[in-house]
């Protein structure tokens, strides 16, 4: 059996420091231990016996919902997707801000090999709404907010439907969901239920799968 009480030695905006002292079978041992924050998502937990005991230390990482979500919904790298005109549809997605965003710049690439920025997201876990968020934008001042409403899985496949909502350039309101279908480095995408103020007919993509594949 053993008892010990820690007393507060030092506190600081990035590290706290406690002195504990413990009685074990007639014994008292002396020890410092504390926590020091060295990112935005680690700390050190470090322990060492008083008077000139060798510290020992971990590190720990705080782990975000996202971090579950990218396990299963594995989307990071360069997409490519081929267009009718022969260019390429390209979408590159990295992870940023210490693993809790994905980022994602997207081109269109000439036959030539021309390259034109056309738009870009991010990918977010909302603590306030307790799911994945997104935000897309393009060019022509489209600017769209979407929220993750299923993540299933069926063998290698995972299945990922969101809701997405916001306005194109002109101001007119824009909605759809859309489907997307990972299989390794396949990726399949569906738009449904679309719906535009500005345009009085449903466009010819609705509907039609559009196949991506990872290329690095």
């Amino acid at each position: 059996p053993y008892t010990g009480v820690s007393t507060l030695k030092a506190m600081d905006e990035t590290s706290i420091t406690w002195e504990y002292v413990e009685q074990s079978r007639g014994k008292t041992t002396t020890y410092e231990t504390g926590y020091k924050r060295v990112g935005p998502t680690t700390q050190e937990h470090f322990v060492r016996q008083l008077p000139d005991g060798k510290a020992w230390t971990t590190t720990h990482v705080r782990r975000t919902p996202l971090d579950g979500v990218l396990a299963r919904w594995n989307v990071v790298g360069t997409w490519e997707m081929a267009m009718p005109d022969g260019s390429k549809a390209v979408a590159i997605n990295t992870v940023g801000l210490d693993g809790h965003v994905v980022m994602t710049a997207e081109q269109s690439v000439a036959a030539d090999g021309t390259r034109t920025d056309t738009g870009g997201g991010a990918m977010w876990w909302d603590a306030g709404t307790d799911t994945v968020r997104f935000h897309w934008m393009n060019v022509e001042g489209m600017s769209v907010m979407g929220e993750m409403i299923s993540l299933t899985s069926d063998g290698a496949k995972t299945t990922m439907v969101s809701r997405h909502e916001g306005f194109d350039g002109d101001g007119e309101a824009v909605a759809a969901t859309l489907t997307r279908v990972l299989e390794g480095d396949t990726m399949t995408a569906t738009f449904t239920d679309f719906r535009s103020e500005g345009m009085p007919m449903t466009p010819a993509w609705v509907g039609v799968p559009m196949t991506s594949t990872r290329v690095k």
